[in-house]
């Protein structure tokens, strides 16, 4: 799924893919349904910060830096948090399967 969302002043399009998880563990040396359950528990906020950056750098490699700092220098200090509802969309809808069981339940 890619969808374009505002993030500050900025509109950013971000791509969610299977491929997501994977490009997290591989910039970061972190899993990042770990991150998520940890997050779910009060801690790790980043991990809005770095699944951004993600998903605008799967959306765009050519244009989004290949160093997450150089890419959040481009906004305000709580731009990413203001729109981790946004984020946290685009990544639901791509969880969202649309095939129906072929198994009659009773």
């Amino acid at each position: 799924m890619i969808k374009e969302i505002k993030i500050g002043n900025k509109t950013v399009k971000l791509r969610a893919t299977a491929a997501v998880p994977y490009l997290y563990r591989e910039t970061f040396g972190q899993d990042m349904l770990v991150d998520m359950a940890e997050t779910a528990n009060g801690g790790n906020t980043m991990l809005f910060t770095r699944m951004a950056y993600i998903m605008a750098r799967h959306a765009d490699s050519q244009t989004v830096p290949s160093n997450i700092i150089d890419w959040l220098d481009g906004f305000e200090t709580l731009d990413i948090l203001q729109a981790i509802p946004q984020i946290m969309e685009v990544w639901g809808a791509a969880e969202k399967t649309t095939a129906k069981s072929k198994k009659k339940i009773d």
